[in-house]
């Protein structure tokens, strides 16, 4: 199997943004990645306003690496995956308090797999001692769940019936793909099934996430299939697939399915892609040319806009923060932490010191 991770370039220059239009068959739409693409793409193309808030943590707390933003009633949780640990926010910024930590007392687990919420609670998932541990949302723990050894996942979020719906993108013994584990760590369903013996690539970047409108989105970035499911009637439906005009990585397999055909190793996958009402931008890996497209389709008359490195072309703000996972709908999420100097961050926060404790919390939203 490949194994990457994924790489974010970000960058400001002032250029002009070439389009054309897609080939779309049913609800295909197909990116010409190999036609030469802009330097820089204006990220005004789909985003039309941006809503930004500051985030300080008290000491001792500090930021690490935050990998996701989940955001849930008046509360945004921040998982920070280097400390293995969520953090709780008001909206308006105001910290609330942590959930987890690490050790082997009750409640307490090896690694953060995974972490996702649902109306009053809040659940850490520690693939190393197969457990799902569930906390009040002020990170008072409640109970832990146990599975098999021998189920694995990529993803895991909570169902609205005390079930948790899990994604597997690489092969193993049960399997890979979409299905459905009890309360008491049982396979009770399965909703899709990919191909075996495909490649895949491992990204930080989630590949589920339950909205509170009780949507849970999947996206399987070997083939570019967006999936909606209704957690109140258990339907799923293909909501669009996005692929490259050359292989994708689920193309990559023999008749067997144990080896990858010859010839056929130029591909491309997109681990980033956020699927929003009138666009779908997306970060591109292209193999093996080791280079990466960034692309925004325009839904609406399938227009195709590409650049090797975005630009965040909007009225107050000169670089675009870290992207992270998150379920906020039709936007893009981005962290402006330490890691970036005061003249990167938004005009209205050229005065706040970002440091170990602080960061701005920026939602670019899509048209």
């Amino acid at each position: 199997m490949w194994k990457m991770l994924l790489g974010i370039v970000i960058a400001v220059s002032v250029v002009s943004c070439h389009s054309n239009t897609a080939k779309v068959t049913g609800n295909v739409i197909y990116v010409d990645v190999s036609e030469k693409a802009d330097r820089y793409l204006p990220l005004s193309i789909a985003v039309g306003e941006i809503e930004s808030v500051k985030l300080s943590l008290p000491l001792p707390h500090f930021w690490g690496i935050v990998s996701e933003v989940i955001a849930w009633g008046d509360n945004y949780f921040l998982v920070d995956k280097k400390q293995n640990v969520a953090f709780r926010f008001t909206k308006g910024g105001t910290f609330l308090n942590t959930i987890g930590r690490r050790g082997q007392g009750p409640g307490e687990y090896i690694e953060m797999s995974s972490f996702f919420v649902s109306d009053s609670c809040a659940y850490v998932c520690d693939l190393m001692s197969r457990s799902i541990h569930k906390y009040a949302w002020d990170g008072e723990y409640l109970a832990t769940i146990h599975f098999p050894y021998s189920i694995v996942f990529d993803d895991v979020i909570a169902l609205s019936d005390d079930c948790f719906l899990c994604h597997r993108l690489a092969d193993d013994e049960n399997g890979k793909g979409l299905w459905v584990m009890n309360s008491e760590g049982k396979i009770v369903k399965r909703l899709l099934e990919y191909k075996q013996g495909t490649p895949y690539v491992y990204s930080d970047w989630n590949t589920l996430s339950m909205g509170e409108d009780g949507i849970a989105r999947i996206y399987n970035p070997m083939s570019g299939r967006f999936y909606e499911l209704d957690a109140d009637n258990g339907s799923i439906t293909e909501a669009l697939c996005l692929r490259a005009d050359r292989n994708m990585m689920d193309d990559l397999i023999s008749p067997t399915g144990k080896e990858i055909q010859e010839g056929t190793r130029e591909c491309a996958y997109s681990l980033f892609a956020v699927n929003g009402d009138h666009y779908v931008l997306s970060f591109w890996s292209l193999t093996p040319e080791n280079k990466v497209l960034w692309s925004i389709v325009r839904k609406k008359d399938k227009t195709v806009y590409k650049g090797v490195l975005p630009r965040l072309d909007i009225p107050g703000y000169t670089r675009m923060g870290r992207p992270v996972s998150s379920n906020i709908p039709n936007a893009l999420v981005t962290l402006y932490t330490d890691e970036f100097t005061p003249d990167m961050l938004p005009n209205a926060y050229k005065n706040y010191v970002v440091d170990e404790q602080k960061a701005v919390l920026s939602i670019l939203k899509l048209k």
